[in-house]
């Protein structure tokens, strides 16, 4: 088992497993000296995970969380 399924653990629903690794990926950011703006921001075309601004620069993050690849990698989940 690697790191980020000893944080988010077996038992987590889907979207449980999602805010963790949101708050994992968020931290590994602040650590790299950015600093968080809006979290889950929401508008009529969908959702940004993470909006960060670190010096000259705005950041959006999405987070994609995969532990297998049966439906496809991070990547390939997005539109």
């Amino acid at each position: 088992m690697g790191l980020l399924e000893d944080l988010l653990g077996k038992t987590s629903s889907g979207s449980e497993k999602g805010r963790k690794a949101e708050s994992v990926a968020l931290q590994f950011l602040e650590q790299q000296r950015m600093q968080l703006i809006e979290r889950a921001f929401r508008c009529h075309t969908g959702q940004i995970g993470l909006i960060m601004y670190g010096p000259g620069r705005l950041v959006y993050v999405e987070i994609r969380f995969r532990i297998a690849a049966t439906f496809g990698n991070a990547l390939e989940s997005l539109d």
